[in-house]
């Protein structure tokens, strides 16, 4: 569990101990500390943020009292059954901790893609074999060797139930159905994943009478990344809620008619070069690439939504809507490849010189749009509607090859992913000269 993390070693306790018998030991305020920058590993890329693990440990709890209950019932003892850790592993590692020989089943899951994982340690299988078979005191040690074909028998008669319990606590996620798919002993045998499959694993910690033995449910990330967002804590509130009531949206659009929203008029927007931008003074003119009878940009919270023709009633600015925005059109913000030119102006040297120092102290406080690029490629239209949950896209760049920095569109450094606490970032290496791209 999360909790178990918290727990000091023997040593570390002996060392802390030590520090504050000679005085060493200083107080060090909550967040001075700052997290270490780790290499971010892209063969082994963390998928599951700490809410979702922690709405998938909230999900199996639900699993665990259900099936607290149900083997109390069905081996006529006392059974305790808790979460133990809940953690994203590669299916590599998942396959290496688990005992050999072993418990396993291969679990198909409709409609989901890709094989589930469950697995019972044998210290755990074996004396619910002996409790099936009404044996009064369950031995305390197990003979170390695979299932016998009776054996196997017996606990299919466990599987069954324990899958039902986990059908329903998934179900107000989605409708599964799990079935077993195939058994295995030995773990080296398993080859349903690829090595570096990105894996939740979900442990149970299992007390019957004096044994004690582990459950352990493998869930491929691939196949429930879809569902993650249902899975989220703040989601499980909203699950419950009843479907709108007719006219309920009607009136929802009466009630948001009298919000404000802000109409903005512009040209589309053009590039121009920072040093050009510093160099601006009053008096220059800035030409742009827009036709005056064209029509102009709408746009509705900052969203390009009409074209219009500029015009005037009475003596107040006013606009002509012509048309609406196709899909695909430059949005505000967008930038085209077409390039604002400067004719500079006349002017005194002294007011010059000023509006100089001040531009300069307005453009160090710009904030600027920055993006860290994983990768790209060029994509047919007709491949990206076709796009669906579960898409592999396989890009040009490979793995250990260095990410981008870019400002808008420009690049700017390269640097290596790193991983801060939970956070992404770059470390910056070399620093790449932009390289304008020529106009159409």
């Amino acid at each position: 569990m999360p909790d178990a993390d918290k727990v000091l070693s023997q040593s570390e306790v002996d060392a802390l101990l030590s520090a504050i018998g000679v005085g060493d030991a200083e107080a060090v305020p909550e967040g001075a500390i700052q997290p270490e920058a780790v290499p971010y590993d892209f063969k082994r890329p963390q998928r599951v943020s700490r809410e979702q693990l922690r709405a998938i440990e909230m999900l199996h709890e639900a699993y665990a009292r259900g099936l607290q209950a149900v083997l109390s019932g069905l081996l006529r003892t006392n059974v305790d059954v808790r979460v133990g850790r809940v953690e994203q592993r590669s299916f590599q590692e998942f396959i290496q901790g688990l005992p050999s020989p072993g418990v396993i089943l291969v679990l198909s899951c409709d409609p989901l893609e890709g094989p589930f994982l469950f697995a019972m340690e044998p210290a755990l299988a074996f004396p619910i074999i002996e409790r099936l078979l009404a044996s009064g005191r369950v031995s305390r040690s197990h003979p170390e060797r695979p299932l016998t074909q009776v054996e196997w028998n017996l606990i299919d008669m466990v599987v069954p139930r324990m899958l039902d319990l986990m059908k329903e606590a998934w179900a107000s996620v989605a409708p599964f159905q799990f079935r077993v798919a195939a058994r295995e002993t030995d773990p080296a045998l398993i080859r349903v994943h690829g090595p570096n499959e990105a894996m939740v694993s979900v442990a149970f910690d299992v007390t019957l009478g004096e044994h004690k033995g582990t459950l352990a449910v493998a869930l491929p990330v691939m196949a429930i990344e879809g569902h993650m967002v249902k899975l989220v804590a703040h989601r499980w509130l909203s699950s419950n809620l009843r479907e709108p009531e007719p006219g309920q949206e009607a009136a929802l659009s009466r009630q948001l008619a009298p919000a404000e929203v802000e109409v903005t008029v512009h040209l589309p927007a053009e590039r121009m070069r920072l040093g050009a931008l510093g160099r601006l003074r009053p008096g220059d003119i800035l030409v742009t690439n827009h036709p005056h009878l064209e029509p102009v940009l709408v746009s509705i919270e900052g969203c390009a939504k009409f074209l219009a023709r500029l015009g005037k009633v009475k003596d107040r600015k006013a606009l002509k809507v012509t048309g609406i925005v196709e899909a695909g059109r430059l949005q505000p913000g967008d930038a085209p490849h077409t390039e604002l030119t400067v004719r500079e102006g006349e002017g005194e040297g002294p007011m010059r010189e000023k509006a100089a120092a001040d531009l300069e102290a307005n453009l160090l406080g710009l904030l600027l749009p920055q993006s860290v690029v994983l990768a790209e490629k060029k994509v047919h239209v007709r491949d990206v509607v076709s796009f669906k949950v579960g898409e592999v896209i396989e890009f040009p760049k490979k793995v250990g090859e260095p990410l981008e920095l870019r400002v808008g569109r420009l690049p700017l450094a390269e640097g290596a992913a790193v991983m801060i606490a939970e956070k992404f970032g770059l470390h910056l290496g070399a620093m790449r000269r932009p390289v304008s791209r020529p106009s159409p």
